[in-house]
């Protein structure tokens, strides 16, 4: 929806944000914090951008 409304220009890089973030909400019971510093230190800069982006709009 925000690609459509041209809020951001490729929202086929945050799936695996959104994924994240999903699986966060939803099996909050089952996370594992070592995968959890991972994904957020090799991939917070899609955060950021996101954050950017949004900003900019």
């Amino acid at each position: 929806k925000l690609e459509e409304l041209k809020i951001i220009k490729d929202a086929s890089k945050y799936i695996s944000m959104i994924r994240f973030r999903n699986f966060m909400v939803h099996r909050y019971e089952h996370i594992d914090l070592e995968i959890i510093y991972g994904i957020l230190k090799n991939k917070l800069f899609l955060f950021e951008y996101f954050v950017d982006e949004i900003r900019k709009s």
